[in-house]
């Protein structure tokens, strides 16, 4: 190989290293000899260096696809939600899905937020604070002026429990799908 070549190679490794810097040193020097053992087979095959690093793209958005895949492992093998959340908000701008779970877990945990609220309302208002019903009306909450039926009394408690719990494992089964259909194919 050329000096010149072989400059431009090291070049590229360099930047793919420092692409790399959040993986442990392990992982990160793994990489870029197995980039560079890559490189060098297509060269060997009769490809040019340039058409090759062309082909691998910017060393930047080739390490990229490494630490978005190291994210998603960790993710996963951690099974932390706030982790998962973390990660699905760094792909929502490029994948639907990871747009569809935060949706989905956002709309969840207002829910359980709002049942929330309406729980502690109930507690300092307990006459005035319910599912209530009149004719014509439906409401959840504090109405400005109660004349219907208050439906669930003390059941709101058990029901704030539940639908608190069901937010948490809903989104805990969404986030966690998103995430497994994030990872790369191999």
């Amino acid at each position: 190989m050329a000096d010149d070549t072989a400059a431009e190679l090291k070049i590229y490794l360099r930047r793919l290293g420092w692409g790399l810097a959040t993986l442990a040193k392990s992982d990160r020097e793994d990489i870029v000899n197995e980039t560079r053992e890559h490189i060098l087979d297509r060269v060997d095959q009769g490809a040019t260096l340039g058409a090759v690093l062309a082909a691998l793209g910017r060393p930047e958005t080739y390490a990229r696809r490494f630490l978005d895949e190291a994210e998603i492992v960790s993710a996963l093998a951690t099974q932390r939600p706030m982790t998962a959340l973390g990660a699905i908000v760094r792909r929502v701008h490029r994948s639907a899905t990871a747009g569809l779970a935060f949706v989905l877990v956002l709309v969840l945990f207002t829910f359980a937020g709002l049942s929330v609220v309406v729980c502690v309302m109930k507690l300092l208002d307990p006459s005035r604070v319910g599912l209530w019903i009149s004719p014509g009306n439906f409401f959840f909450g504090r109405p400005d002026q109660p004349h219907g039926r208050e439906l669930l009394g003390d059941w709101i408690y058990p029901l704030t429990i539940i639908a608190v719990a069901g937010a948490w494992f809903l989104g805990r089964l969404i986030l966690f799908w998103a995430l497994r259909d994030q990872r790369p194919r191999n």
